[in-house]
C-alpha cells in the first residue's frame, strides 16, 4: 500500500523508508514495505506452505518459514510496533484463496496473547496480523474464541518447529 499523504511524504524526508526484511532504503518503485530484492529471496515454505503438523493432528498454512528478513519483520512487528509490518505479511495470504483448505474456512481467529504479555506490549500482533487478513479474505475475525490457559516461553527464543510446537501446545483453550 503506497502511502499519499502529504504527512507521509514529510515524514519519509525526515525518515526514509526502509525495507522491512533487510532494512535497506526502499526505492520509489519499491511498495508495501519491501525491497524488490528481498521479495525474490523470500523463504516461501513449500506446498503453498500447506502442512500438516502434531502427527497429523492439526492443519497449518504458513507462507513463510520463520527465518531470515521474515523473522526480522515479524520480530519487528511484535517487539518494536512496526505497525504496517502487519498489513505487508497478510498481503502473502492473498493466495489462500485458491487452496481448497483455506478456501472452506469460516473465521479467522487470532493466537490470544497472555493477559501479561499484552500488558507489557499493548497489543496482540497475532490479531493485528488477523484484521488484515480478514479485511482481505472478506471472513469475519473471532478474537474471543481462544483463550491462552498457560504461560509459555517465548516463540522467538526457539530455534526449531518441533520446539516451538511443544511450547504452544494445551497452552490455549476454545471459549466456543
Amino acid at each position: 500500500m503506497k502511502k499519499n499523504t502529504m504527512l507521509s511524504k514529510m515524514l519519509d524526508v525526515l525518515s526514509p523508508p526502509v525495507c522491512m526484511f533487510c532494512k535497506h532504503p526502499l526505492s520509489p518503485s519499491d511498495e508495501d514495505g519491501m525491497c524488490k530484492d528481498c521479495l525474490g529471496r523470500l523463504p516461501f515454505t513449500e506446498n503453498h506452505g500447506c502442512f500438516e503438523a502434531f502427527g497429523g493432528a492439526a492443519y497449518l498454512i504458513a507462507p513463510f518459514f520463520y527465518k531470515d528478513g521474515v523473522k526480522t519483520a515479524i520480530r519487528d512487528l511484535k517487539f518494536h510496533a512496526k505497525y504496517t509490518n502487519a498489513a505487508t505479511l497478510a498481503g502473502f495470504i492473498g493466495y489462500l484463496r485458491n487452496i481448497p483448505e483455506a478456501a472452506s474456512a469460516d473465521v479467522i481467529i487470532p493466537v490470544p496473547l497472555s493477559k501479561k504479555s499484552y500488558a507489557k506490549r499493548g497489543f496482540n500482533q497475532s490479531e493485528l496480523l488477523g484484521e488484515e487478513i480478514s479485511r482481505r479474505l472478506g471472513l469475519p475475525l473471532d478474537t474471543d474464541a481462544l483463550v491462552k490457559t498457560r504461560e509459555t516461553k517465548r516463540q522467538s527464543s526457539l530455534t526449531n518447529f518441533e520446539d516451538r510446537a511443544k511450547n504452544v501446545l494445551g497452552a490455549f483453550a476454545c471459549t466456543k
